[in-house]
């Protein structure tokens, strides 16, 4: 049986196979969304907690009237130290995939399709083809093996001086560089890709590196303190948006991943075919 195209959920044919509930089929991998913020509270997250209460919803804010609140992660380092303090947290329990994102529920950035930058950056060129935080949860491919970025702008990393796009800069400072075969070390240095700083990931790519190198980047970017007007200038914030791809998958994704999951672009390149849910 072809369970893609019989028109039905795969999960729901799978149940009728085995004769078993969905529920205890979807209970078997724990999906979790995690949201880096500012303010503790992020009104989108209760919709999708409403919708599917199968996801899991943590958020991770930088709100001082809550810094008594478990999840408050001083703003040193933008969303990484807050993607990274959920990562510690749950090392021994992490879900089978996790969903990063920002807290607003539209941006500029949260695109369907990687064709909508039209090869410029800037936001007035993404505005037909935003999508809100809630449909990029409930679009998501939750059965990606490794690692999914939201589309964006596909980037040449480097190993440069600057250590924005400098892959083996990082790779050192996160303890990981000295176990790359040496196809990893010369591939990092010409790699293509899109950096992001929302993105999915497995639990296994997760746990391909060691509690250690998260403790070093947590510990790295405490002391750059990413959010200071120096930093910002310098280093554009986007240090760790070009290096989560490798961190993870150890490859670029120059080719696929340029449409969110369940959205395909049509003929006309403004507009999109949408076939999930709303």
């Amino acid at each position: 049986m072809n369970l893609k195209n019989c028109g039905l959920p795969q999960t729901y044919l799978l149940s009728i196979f085995l004769g078993v509930s969905v529920l205890s089929i979807e209970s078997l991998e724990r999906r979790a969304v995690v949201i880096s913020n500012l303010k503790m509270y992020v009104p989108w997250s209760q919709k999708v907690s409403a919708i599917d209460t199968g996801i899991e919803v943590y958020i991770y804010h930088s709100d001082k009237k809550h810094v008594t609140d478990p999840r408050f992660v001083p703003n040193d380092g933008l969303e990484a130290m807050k993607y990274i303090s959920f990562i510690l947290e749950n090392f021994n329990n992490l879900p089978e995939h996790t969903l990063f994102l920002h807290g607003h529920e539209k941006s500029y950035h949260s695109i369907k399709c990687y064709a909508c930058w039209n090869g410029k950056d800037i936001k007035s060129s993404r505005k037909d083809c935003q999508i809100s935080a809630t449909d990029i949860v409930l679009n998501w491919n939750w059965s990606e093996p490794c690692f999914r970025p939201v589309p964006g702008k596909i980037t040449k990393l480097s190993c440069n001086k600057l250590s924005r796009n400098n892959l083996k800069h990082l790779s050192v400072v996160s303890g990981i560089y000295s176990s790359l075969t040496r196809k990893e070390k010369m591939g990092m240095c010409s790699m293509r890709g899109t950096g992001n700083a929302q993105f999915g990931v497995s639990k296994s790519c997760i746990l391909r590196n060691s509690r250690q190198t998260y403790e070093n980047i947590y510990h790295y970017l405490k002391k750059r303190k990413v959010h200071s007007k120096k930093y910002l200038k310098n280093e554009k914030t986007v240090e760790l948006e070009n290096f989560w791809m490798f961190l993870f998958s150890r490859q670029g994704n120059r080719h696929e991943h340029k449409c969110l999951p369940n959205m395909n672009m049509s003929t006309d390149i403004s507009g999109f075919k949408y076939s999930g849910n709303s």
